[in-house]
């Protein structure tokens, strides 16, 4: 949700509209995650290795998408440090 949130993102400039993308992404997972556990779905470690799981594939989106913006814009590839 968030990663998809992070490309939408990237397509729109106005910063009140990012703002609200990113929050409302960002409690849907942690509604998820809760609501899992509280129902007794999943234990908490699942709920943590999902959000750890998460927030690698985010790090890979972002990545992503900031190598593949640069590349069309014509300027240097970012550095990834």
């Amino acid at each position: 949700m968030v990663a998809l949130a992070t490309v939408a993102n990237s397509l729109t400039a106005r910063g009140a509209l990012r703002a609200t993308i990113f929050v409302v992404a960002g409690v849907v997972v942690v509604l998820v995650g809760v609501s899992r556990v509280y129902l007794g779905v999943h234990a908490p470690t699942d709920a943590l290795g999902g959000w750890a799981l998460g927030a690698t594939w985010l790090a890979a989106v972002v990545t992503a998408t900031r190598l593949v913006t640069a590349r069309h814009a014509g300027r240097p590839t970012p550095e990834l440090a």
